[in-house]
């Protein structure tokens, strides 16, 4: 038997394969596999791709592939996508939740309780203790995702062209902006944004801001505090919420995700949530494709030794904060 855990945002899809003793087998990393931009049928035909490249080599196994993606909200969501994988390879057991569920289970390890907030292209914060379930966030680009890798660099946009009416303070992303962009002037930016850019590219604007705010500029630490209150609003909002007389407070609280990989947003974020009487700091124990392979190997009643996964995957980010 052959566990694949699969996670995947925005941004990208991180693929981990084991066997049945929790011995690593491979990984394999592709393109972003948010339902809502791409799509059902898009999305399975690139999972079931990715995942036959990655155990193709040790023949013909059985397979379970825990798949859980950013987009996968609602029910009809998780059965369609469930749907579309089977019908390419009926062969497999196919596993399908949202990537916040991932996330945890990779954070704490299969344990409760905990909040874990993911801080990517979107944003979402996702509680569970023994017997209950929460979450805040997750509504998109569009309806939320305040605290996101795009809120800050359409934030960061907008503080430009606010700058450039004379609405508001001179800033230093003027020149990283068009500088990254490639662009002259800021009018550029209207055709460039709505035209050129995705979801998926605004947030790739934020470790520009992150090192902008690092550098000294007031207009871009604003974003960067502004996004930590965010994300910290999310981790309590969720953890209140499965709370209950057993539970212990604080509820001990992990944050993933490419924004929160920033020492930088790291420390702000500790800073913010050290005022919190909810939830505690914690370091995730593993990242979320990890635990997307706990989650299989939990609904298989596997009980493996997961330390041969390599330490990359084990320790998500850096422990150490400066």
């Amino acid at each position: 038997m052959i566990v694949v855990g699969i996670d995947g945002g925005g941004t990208k899809t991180d693929l981990i394969a084991v066997d049945s003793r929790g011995r690593f087998l491979g990984r394999h990393r592709g393109g972003p596999s948010n339902l809502h931009g791409l799509g059902v049928q898009e999305v399975s035909r690139a999972l079931e791709s990715q995942v036959r490249s990655l155990v193709g080599t040790h023949g013909d196994p059985d397979v379970l592939v825990a798949a859980c993606l950013a987009g996968i909200d609602t029910d009809a969501m998780r059965a369609d996508l469930g749907a579309a994988l089977h019908s390419r390879e009926p062969r497999w057991r196919w596993l399908v939740d949202n990537d916040a569920t991932a996330a945890w289970w990779g954070a704490f390890g299969g344990r409760s309780p905990g909040v874990v907030t993911i801080a990517g292209t979107g944003a979402v914060a996702y509680a569970r203790t023994a017997t209950r379930t929460a979450r805040a966030g997750g509504w998109g680009a569009l309806l939320g995702d305040e605290g996101s890798g795009y809120s800050v660099g359409r934030a960061a946009v907008i503080a430009v062209l606010r700058a450039a009416d004379g609405l508001g303070p001179a800033t230093a992303l003027r020149e990283a902006l068009l500088g990254e962009l490639r662009l002259a002037e800021c009018h550029e930016l209207i055709d460039h944004v709505h035209v050129e850019m995705s979801f998926a590219d605004v947030a790739a604007l934020a470790p520009l801001v992150v090192a902008v705010a690092q550098d000294g500029d007031a207009v871009a630490q604003g974003i960067v505090r502004r996004a930590a209150d965010a994300l910290v609003e999310l981790a309590v909002a969720a953890a209140t919420r499965v709370l209950d007389d057993g539970a212990p407070v604080p509820v001990d609280a992990a944050f993933v995700g490419g924004l929160a990989h920033s020492p930088h947003v790291r420390r702000v974020l500790r800073e913010r949530l050290a005022a919190s009487q909810v939830c505690r700091w914690v370091e995730p124990t593993a990242t979320a494709a990890v635990g997307a392979v706990l989650l299989g190997a939990a609904e298989l009643g596997l009980s493996a030794d997961w330390t041969a996964i390599p330490l990359t995957d084990l320790v998500p980010a850096a422990s150490e904060d400066r």
